[in-house]
């Protein structure tokens, strides 16, 4: 039985998506948060290549490189956004063994016994974040933003149509049910 009033419990929503263990469900983010990252990102875009046009006018060709590095990096979230809205380029599959995640071309699989737990963490300015700890994670340069970021290895890539908070409480409750450990809803 879920008590709502009870504040761990789950939102209506994620409690519909636990009805459905041992799965898969696979979720798809928010076309609506997808068209604000998108815009923001076609902004910011713009606002680089300002940057980048002031910086050469100058001849500061250290801010060039920089603002022209960020000019790409916003470009290909520009991509990224048009394509997770556009296609099915963007998921995350719950199943009893594990979870899935796809991020434009990046798919990634995880067994509930290699990861843990699941936190929402501030990542930057009061941005928030879904973070976890994944056994398998190989080391480079993102292992280690996440790490000096969060204190987590791995991180969930966006928004799957629930608040960050809802998205840990699903993972954790999901998690717990996969391995038998004791749920947090009776």
């Amino acid at each position: 039985m879920i008590h709502m009033s009870d504040r761990n419990s789950p939102t209506g929503e994620v409690a519909a998506i636990l009805s459905q263990f041992p799965g898969p469900v696979t979720l798809f983010p928010s076309k609506f948060r997808i068209l604000i990252t998108s815009t923001v990102a076609m902004l910011l875009v713009a606002l680089f290549i300002w940057f980048t046009w002031n910086a050469a006018r100058s001849g500061n060709l250290l801010l060039v490189a920089v603002y022209g590095f960020c000019v790409l990096v916003c470009a290909y979230a520009v991509i990224v956004s048009a394509l997770a809205s556009l296609t099915d380029l963007y998921f995350i599959t719950l199943n009893a063994n594990g979870f899935e995640t796809q991020f434009a071309w990046k798919k990634r699989r995880r067994s509930w016994n290699d990861v843990g737990p699941f936190a929402v963490l501030s990542f930057i300015r009061g941005a928030t974040v879904v973070a976890f700890d994944d056994e398998t994670c190989r080391s480079g340069v993102s292992r280690k933003f996440n790490l000096l970021m969060t204190k987590h290895n791995s991180l969930l890539p966006g928004y799957f149509g629930l608040e960050n908070e809802d998205m840990a409480r699903l993972m954790t409750e999901w998690r717990a049910r996969a391995l038998g450990l004791k749920p947090w809803i009776s």
